[in-house]
């Protein structure tokens, strides 16, 4: 009897778990998603800066152009709704969508340029472009990212 009186209690405790609707774990989806894009991006960054201290000048290419295409597509990994935690993106992303979407384009912008520097085989002006995407990074982040 007392068996089938904790079955019970079970059977009652797990339906009262409320269950996540479909776009609440389509927006969790996007938000893990997107999150490792940016860890992927941080690294390539990393890998970058390696490959322009050892003048390999093909892997900062090759590199870059991973970033050039994540920053093409970012803007379509905030959909609305999705600044949900963990997510650290700012409302403000939502609110200004079309500085958002320029920001994209500027980091994309920059790492064609970087592309475009290592195809020259020229160090400075790798550095230099570089350091132009690095910046492209830290603006948005100071515009649209929030720091829980």
């Amino acid at each position: 009897m007392l068996r089938y009186l904790f079955g019970f209690l079970f059977l009652l405790g797990a339906n009262a778990i409320t269950p996540v609707s479909g776009a609440q774990q389509e927006a969790s989806d996007i938000v893990r998603e997107r999150m490792e894009r940016f860890r992927e991006a941080k690294n390539q960054l990393n890998e970058i800066k390696k490959a322009l201290n050892a003048d390999d000048f093909s892997h900062v290419k090759n590199t870059a152009s991973y970033l050039r295409d994540w920053a093409r597509v970012m803007p379509n990994y905030f959909p609305e709704g999705s600044g949900i935690a963990p997510s650290e993106a700012s409302q403000r992303i939502w609110d200004e969508f079309e500085a958002f979407k320029d920001a994209a384009k500027s980091h994309e912008n920059a790492a064609t340029m970087l592309m475009e520097a290592a195809v020259s085989g020229n160090k400075d002006t790798s550095i230099s472009a570089f350091k132009t995407l690095a910046g492209t990074c830290s603006s948005c982040h100071r515009q649209f990212r929030q720091f829980r």
